[in-house]
């Protein structure tokens, strides 16, 4: 259990540093910008998502069961604040039984790929 713990919180501070170097556009400029290229998909719901899969793959190689992954999984969800919090809750929270469910035959990449977050 010290694992996922440490995990747990090497979640929070991954997605924390992620948040806090993601370059954001300078709103300061009118002008608009010409240089941009087709959408890619979006890494941060990528990288979330498969952090997420990979604190609760804990739990599967633990075999510990579903109640108990959706209790510590709203716990985390809820101690990340703003965006990285709402994104959580909303977005990774209601798929936590599919992907604690898919992560007994798939690795956290496929498990996020096959739920569109990557």
């Amino acid at each position: 259990m010290k694992t996922t713990l440490v995990l747990t919180v090497l979640f929070c501070v991954g997605l924390t540093v992620y948040a806090k170097t993601t370059h954001r556009p300078d709103h300061t400029t009118h002008r608009p910008d010409h240089t941009t290229h087709a959408p890619q998909p979006e890494e941060f719901e990528c990288d979330a998502c498969i952090t997420f899969a990979t604190v609760i793959e804990e739990y599967v190689h633990e075999r510990l069961p579903l109640a108990e992954v959706e209790r510590d999984a709203n716990t985390l969800c809820h101690i990340l604040t703003g965006h990285l919090g709402e994104y959580c809750e909303q977005h990774l929270i209601p798929k936590v039984d599919r992907i604690f469910d898919d992560l007994h035959k798939h690795s956290p990449q496929d498990v996020c790929e096959n739920l569109d977050f990557c």
